[in-house]
């Protein structure tokens, strides 16, 4: 659902950019992205340098939100949601 291309950084001079590239699914966010971009965001914070951060998808969406059907299909991420400590299925 996810790769290292979903979600694009750029830098120039200072100013960061934060790209959605999942077009074909509107942006939707896996886990994987939204862990990749609170990283890079907490970086950017850090850093003196930046001055602007722009936020932005590709395609014809921003984000249409977080990507349940990736999120249900993260064992880890069921177990958070639901507090266990070992995913069942029947």
């Amino acid at each position: 659902y996810c790769n290292a291309l979903s979600v694009l950084f750029e830098d120039k001079k200072g100013v960061r950019k934060v790209i959605l590239n999942r077009p074909k699914q509107l942006n939707c966010l896996t886990y994987e992205m939204f862990c990749q971009m609170l990283k890079k965001l907490g970086d950017y914070e850090e850093d003196p340098n930046t001055r602007l951060v722009i936020l932005k998808g590709n395609g014809r969406a921003f984000c249409a939100g977080g990507d349940v059907k990736s999120v249900f299909c993260t064992k880890e991420i069921q177990c958070s949601l639901v507090g266990c400590k070992k995913l069942i299925t029947a």
